[in-house]
This record gives C-alpha cells, structure tokens and sequence, in this order.
C-alpha cells in the first residue's frame, strides 16, 4: 500500500511539473461552444485547434462532401440489409473453407510429400551414384 500510495504521489509531482507552463481554466478565454476558439496566447493548442477547425469547415461545405452526404443518405436504407447479406455471406463461406479446404489442402500435402515406396521424403529425388549398393 504504501508502494502505491508513493507511486501516485510520484505520478502528481511529474503530472504538475508537465503541465507547469500551461494556464490555468480560469485564465483560459470562454468561448462557449463546442467550437470555441481559445485566446492563443493564453492557451498554446488554440491556434492550432482554429486551424483545425477552418479546415474542417471548408471541407464539409465542398462540393464533393455534400455530394457524398446524399450519396451516403440515399443508401442508407440499404446498407442493414447489405450488412447482414455479406456478414451471413462471409460466414458460409469461411465455414466452408475450414470444412472442406483445409482438409484438402493437408491431404495434398501429404500426397505430393510421398514417393512411389512410402518411405517420405522430397518427390523425384535424385537417382542412386553408380557403384552404390543402395
């Protein structure tokens, strides 16, 4: 116990010195919104965090964004149905393989690894040297 109770006090020191140089919430500007840009002066991710939301503005007023939105919103009556169609597709088609691949596949593993005596071993190995008594 007394481990765990060092090991967080370790935790809040580095957690403070970590965070020393940034504001407090109080000193941060309220913008109120979800989209609120924040005083960049006070706050170091605010300007990166209004660029970021520029760009995500001019993105969703694109043309080809609003054309993918009713794109998406005239399949959407489709897509519950097409998702259990390829899930049930998907199903039968591994089961299929666990039950009949790979059982052929072992059987002509085994049948390309025999030779003629059933001794084993690699198919057309190399003929006996002259004068051996094999």
């Amino acid at each position: 116990a007394a481990a765990v109770r060092n090991l967080c006090a370790v935790r809040r020191k580095m957690a403070r010195r970590l965070f020393a140089d940034l504001p407090s919430s109080a000193e941060v500007a309220d913008g109120g919104g979800r989209r609120a840009r924040k005083n960049s002066e006070l706050w170091p991710v605010g300007a990166a965090y209004a660029k970021l939301m520029d760009v995500v503005d001019a993105v969703t007023d694109s043309e080809p964004y609003l054309r993918a939105m009713e794109i998406r919103d005239a399949v959407a009556p489709y897509r519950a149905s097409a998702w259990a169609f390829l899930s049930s597709a998907s199903w039968v088609l591994s089961t299929s393989f666990l039950v009949i691949g790979l059982p052929l596949l072992f059987e002509m593993d085994r049948e390309l690894n025999e030779t003629p005596g059933g001794a084993g071993g690699d198919v057309g190995g190399t003929e006996p040297a002259p004068g051996s008594t094999t």
